[in-house]
Formats: structure tokens, sequence, C-alpha cells
């Protein structure tokens, strides 16, 4: 066999294929010789097809593209020139920002000086940003950083996802995130953990510096205790306001009661030097009273850091957290003696109210306020005021009695008399004997006309959201073929598409809450579930706490227990 050779074609330049291409010979023949060729079979025949008509496409209607309505969120921290001259710039850097794009529309400026970024609750304007945003009149935020939007990750989360939820998305210009993309949540929870753990170490820098101030007696306070004036970061006697101090102390000394103390102050006109949130003036309270008897700082002294903050709540220092005590600090008002004396009075008529204090402070789970299973769940059927106990001593013992606390300020504004905790207790026993007997009849034929409710309540709201997300895929579908065209601008089809895609989730998520169970027939559930685990030798306290969310009494006549569900059960009183 022959060996093989191959023959390597060299590759043409450009210009060569294009001079072989012009140089080749074209070859022009008349009709005639054409129809001799193809009669001889020299040529063969291609039947070329009739041109068509061209297809005239109609014009369609210009496509009106909604502008993208933006605002800007901005803050600072404090209130120094630094930062105010600051925040004036962010302010004019948005406005201007947003109104140079012609696909936007400009929403406005939200600012805040001077307010911390931990806690969302205590910032004004971005609660008014949140309402516009649920009002419809936002669709995209501005706003310099993640730490400058918040400080706390778990706040950050939840209103970026509130926000999402809305069709509202956030661009963090510093960090380049925009929330509408998929991997910003990741993004996000990676820094605003560490703006979160930035604000706590600037938290625990300024903290190391509160204390080492504690502990040289050089801390400068920013107010003073009723009863003085603060001068010069320290407190001097107020030589107008110490003998009401003086007289409140003499007041408890004589047996008065904190409320019958505050109600005289009151009366008298006396001012507290205190501001209410809308601005108006204090009025002094039992709890006011109360504390300024505990207050060391009458006697001369200082106690500080009695609270601290825990992941950005305040809590009261029950021993966790180091105090330091600075004996002699100022000017006393009070003598040693009698602030003593006044305090074991404050204990001694508590012990007998059965209000006895947590002695061991660092036991936090005795509150004050949660003593009794019926302590805050008791309403008032006369006013709808809370109710609370109060003890009445007689020859066989001592009595538990539940009264309005409107009645005990003035009768005059409600006329309920008290009631026996006993026959409250034996009230909710009734029902409890009821329920646990006929509770699968009580609570089925609830669920069943529930769920009827829930039914008649959903059809037309589910219809509706349903008819909104078919329009909304017919509108994808024109938008999405309108950009393989070419038509009109690719940009603002996409955002628009973007938008759309929001408002997508939003209405799938509202269908599917609409179609589910609701947070009321799971509390039904619950209910049945906790009476069916509960035993009659049980503790019908915690029982009451789990499933009853108040009852309004009528004494001498009835109490209506509303359970966490829902459903109102009326029990008559009985006298023992």
């Amino acid at each position: 066999m022959p060996e093989r050779q191959i023959k390597i074609i060299p590759a043409l330049s450009k210009a060569e294929r294009t001079k072989k291409t012009v140089n080749r010979p074209i070859r022009v023949a008349s009709q005639a010789d054409l129809r001799s060729e193809i009669a001889q079979g020299k040529t063969k025949a291609t039947i070329i097809p009739q041109m068509q008509a061209p297809v005239k496409i109609a014009a369609t209607a210009p496509v009106e593209v909604k502008k993208l309505r933006v605002a800007g969120y901005c803050r600072v921290s404090t209130g120094t020139t630094q930062q105010e001259t600051s925040i004036v710039a962010q302010r004019e850097h948005y406005e201007e920002y947003i109104k140079s794009h012609p696909d936007w529309e400009f929403a406005g400026i939200y600012w805040e000086a001077a307010v911390s970024g931990t806690k969302k609750e205590n910032r004004p304007e971005l609660q008014r940003l949140i309402a516009a945003c649920k009002a419809g009149a936002v669709d995209l935020i501005l706003t310099k950083s993640i730490s400058r939007f918040s400080r706390n990750t778990t706040d950050c989360l939840e209103m970026v996802r509130t926000l999402t939820a809305l069709g509202v998305n956030i661009l963090f210009e510093k960090e380049n995130i925009h929330t509408g993309t998929m991997e910003s949540e990741f993004l996000l929870t990676l820094f605003s953990t560490f703006a979160e753990e930035e604000s706590k170490s600037i938290s625990a820098n300024e903290l190391w510096t509160k204390h080492k101030q504690f502990e040289s007696g050089t801390f400068r306070y920013s107010t003073a205790p009723f009863g003085y004036n603060l001068v010069d970061g320290t407190f001097e006697v107020n030589p107008e306001r110490a003998p009401i101090v003086r007289e409140i102390f003499d007041a408890v000394l004589a047996g008065k009661g904190t409320p019958t103390i505050a109600k005289e102050l009151n009366a008298r006109g006396i001012p507290t030097g205190t501001k209410r949130n809308d601005g108006s003036p204090g009025v002094w309270t039992a709890y006011m009273i109360g504390g300024m008897i505990k207050n060391v700082a009458y006697i001369g002294d200082v106690l500080n850091q009695k609270t601290f903050f825990d992941h950005f709540h305040l809590k009261y220092n029950y021993g966790e957290r180091k105090q330091y005590y600075n004996e002699g600090h100022h000017e006393a008002i009070i003598d040693k003696d009698t602030f003593e004396r006044a305090n074991a009075a404050i204990r001694q008529r508590g012990a007998e109210k059965s209000n006895n204090p947590c002695e061991d402070k660092q036991l936090r789970n005795n509150p004050h306020s949660n003593r009794y299973a019926f302590s805050g769940r008791l309403k008032c059927a006369c006013c709808g005021g809370s109710m609370k106990r109060v003890t009445q001593k007689t020859s066989a013992g001592k009595l538990y009695h539940w009264v309005c606390s409107q009645h005990v300020v003035d009768k005059s504004t409600c006329s309920m008399k008290r009631e026996r905790e006993e026959n409250i207790k034996n009230a909710f026993a009734t029902l409890l004997n009821k329920l646990l007997y006929a509770k699968d009849i009580i609570f089925d034929a609830y669920t069943a006309r529930l769920r009827q409710e829930e039914a008649k309540d959903n059809a037309d709201a589910l219809n509706a959201l349903n008819d909104e997300l078919n329009q909304i895929l017919d509108e994808k579908r024109r938008l999405t073929l309108l950009i393989s065209k070419g038509c009109g601008e690719p940009v603002s089809f996409r955002q628009k598409l973007v938008e759309l895609e929001a408002r997508e989730n939003t209405v799938r998520y509202d269908i599917l809450q609409k179609s589910g169970d609701s947070m009321v027939l799971h509390a039904v559930a619950d209910a049945k579930e906790a009476l069916g685990d509960w035993k009659k030798d049980g503790d019908q306290d915690a029982l009451f706490t789990e499933i009853v969310e108040s009852a309004t009494v009528e004494t001498g006549k009835y109490v209506v227990f509303k359970l966490k569900c829902g459903l109102k059960l009326k029990e008559p009183l009985k006298e023992e």
C-alpha cells in the first residue's frame, strides 16, 4: 500500500479571499441561450417562489412607563456641629441625585439627627418612611450605608423583609447592595452584623470610660432628681422643691400610701418638673413617689449603673453588672435615719398586702407585675379599666379581692365595687368543667363557624388577588416581548419587570395566607390541646394564664372570659 501523503493547504488572507472573489469571471447569458441550455439538459432550471407581499405590522400605542418613586434616608447619631453639617450635605446629595434621573420621581428625604440607630422604635422619621412605603408612595429607598439604616441586625433584616414584601427595594450605597437581587439578604446579614458589632464596640468603649469615671467619682450627670438643680454635672439643693421632698417622706412615715400622696400633690398643683410624650406637664403617680423613697440621692449618695443595656434592651441591674456607690457625693435633703424608716414603712405596707418584693434581685423570674394569674387580665365591666388585688384583714384571716384601679383613684368615675378572688376562681373552675366535658363540641362548632366566615370574607379577596396576579403575568409577558423586539427603552422595561416580580411575590404570599388557616384557627387548636393535656388536679392558675386573654368582671353578676382564640364565654358569679 502506497504511503499516504498529507498536503497542507495554507490559509488565505482576507485580501486574497476578497481578490479571488472579485476576479472570478461572471457569465452573462441571454434568455434565449438559457432556454436552449435547459432544453439540451446542460442547465437545470430552479423554481424561484413568488415573493409574498410584505406583512404590514400595526403600529402599537406608545407604552407609558411609570417613573420609579425614590426617597432618601439619612441619619446622624449626635447633634454636634460637624454632624449637623454632614446631615445637610447628605440631604442635598440625595435630592440632587434623585432629581438628576429622568426616569425617577422624587419621593422626599427622610432624615434624623442625634438619633441612635440601635432601635427602630426610637426613630420617628424611619417609622414615617415605612408608613409611606406601606401607603404605596415609595418604590426605592437610597441610604448611605447599612449602619446609617440600622445597627441592629434583627431590626435591619425585619425592616428589609417588610419593605421587600411591599415591593420596595433599598440601595445601600457604601456596600453597593440592592435588596432586589437574590444574593442581597446574605450580604445584608453579613454587613449588618458588622455594623452591630461596631456599635457594640463603640458602646463598650464608652462604658469603659464611664466605669473609670464612676470609680474616680468624676462622672458628670445630665439630669438631676426632683429637689435638686444640675450644676456643672453635679447636684445642688433646690430651695423651693426640697421642702416637697421632706413632706413626701414625712407623709410615708405618717402612714399614707403612695397613691394618696400622689393624689394630694396633684390636687395642690405641685409641678413634677417632667413632661409627657405629648409635651404636656407630667403628673405625680404612686410609682414616682415610690421611686423617690428608694432613691439614695436624697441622703447625699449616688448609686451608679442601676440599669444596663443587654442587646439594645434596657434592664434593671439585679447583680448581673458591677455597681458603684458614691457616698457623700452632694448635700443631703433627708437624713439617713428618716430614709431608712420610710423605706421600712413601704416594705411593711407591701408585706401586709402580700406585695413582697423579690429579696434576691438576681431571680429575674419573679417579676413584680405578674405575681398572680389574674394580674393584667381582669378588666372592669363598668369603665374598662384594669383591676388590681387588695387584701382585707378579718377575724377569720385574710380575704383577697379584685377592684377597679379607677374606682380606687376616684369613686365618682367608676362605681364598680370589689369582687372576691375566690368567686372569680370558682367561675373559671365552672367554665373549665364545661370545656372539659364538651370541648370537642364547643371548639369544633366554633372552628366550623370561623372557617365559614373566613371563606366568605376571603372569597372576594382571593378573587381580587388572583385577578391582580393574572394582570401582572400578562404585563410581564408583554414587556418581555417588547424587550425581545428591541422596542422602547430596555433599561426602563427591565426595571418595570423587577417591580412586577416583587409585586408578584407579594400577591402570591397573600394568596397563600388567605388560602391557609388563620392565626385564630391555630389558637383554637392550641386551646383545645391545652385543655386535653390538663388534669383536674393540675395548676388552674397556669391554665388560666395559658388560654385566657382577658376576663371582664361585673361585680356580683358575671365574668366574661375571652380566650386567646377569640372565643368569649360567660359565667355567673356565685357567692360562697
